[in-house]
């Protein structure tokens, strides 16, 4: 995993099944959005560097998440 210097522990990404077995949650993006723009308000916030860092690499985590969840969620509205 990698290693977050400012908390002195490993930050792991958690096992997810593919998008085809997935069920397809449409608050799912809005959930990751809205951590995305927390994380980046955190930063703006934040006075250690780290700290920034660290809230800046979330949000960007969230980011994929929330682009992730609109494909899944396009894929089942296409499905029906």
């Amino acid at each position: 995993g990698i290693t977050c210097t400012f908390r002195k522990h490993p930050v792991t990404e958690g096992h997810r099944a593919p998008a085809c077995s997935r069920k397809v949650d449409p608050m799912e993006q809005t959930y990751w959005l809205k951590r995305k723009r927390s994380s980046l308000a955190k930063a703006q916030t934040a006075t250690h560097s780290q700290a920034r860092l660290a809230h800046f690499d979330l949000a960007g985590r969230y980011s994929v998440k929330a682009a992730n969840a609109a494909v899944s969620r396009t894929e089942a509205d296409n499905d029906q």
